[in-house]
């Protein structure tokens, strides 16, 4: 009785009794194309700029890799290109991946990348000569037609950049 009562009270405050287990790296596999708006908060693009993105993900047994690339339009139509790679291996703990290229986050950065429910968020990592910091995110969450991306760019703690955009699965 008492088990049943919990579960209804649990439903309704509108908690579930159990946590949604992660969604497997398989789900996120394919290729992904869309358009997003960024704010930028620094003084290299505009306030608000339009993106090109591209995403692509690959699976190799529990281990995968992304490839995203972005295109900035500048206000006189001018278009700047980035592509980057990373992939992952499972850590062996729950849905948790490590990045051994970017392994340093004095160096080159440290990135990790981890699922909860239908999200696949990669993480990366930088720590400048003073001790600051800089943390990018890139949530990547599911959709019926695709996937949308949540982007933010951190530097000590404030947001430096936001990019909302919708990916729709072409592959």
């Amino acid at each position: 009785f008492l088990s049943a009562l919990s579960g209804v009270l649990l439903l309704a405050l509108g908690m579930s009794p159990s946590r949604a287990e992660p969604t497997a790296i398989a789900a996120f596999v394919g290729t992904f194309t869309g358009i997003g708006v960024a704010e930028s908060y620094d003084d290299i693009y505009a306030p608000e700029t339009v993106r090109d993105l591209d995403v692509v993900i690959a699976a190799r047994g529990p281990d995968f890799s992304v490839t995203w690339t972005t295109v900035v339009r500048s206000v006189g139509g001018k278009a700047k290109r980035k592509t980057r790679t990373l992939s992952f291996a499972s850590t062996g703990v729950g849905s948790q991946y490590r990045n051994d290229v970017l392994d340093d986050p004095f160096g080159d950065g440290l990135a990790w990348a981890g699922i909860e429910e239908q999200t696949l968020s990669v993480f990366v990592l930088n720590i400048d000569a003073k001790g600051g910091y800089q943390l990018q995110r890139y949530a990547r969450t599911l959709t019926g037609l695709g996937m949308d991306l949540a982007f933010t760019r951190k530097v000590d703690g404030e947001d430096l950049r936001v990019v909302k955009a919708k990916l729709v699965r072409s592959r």
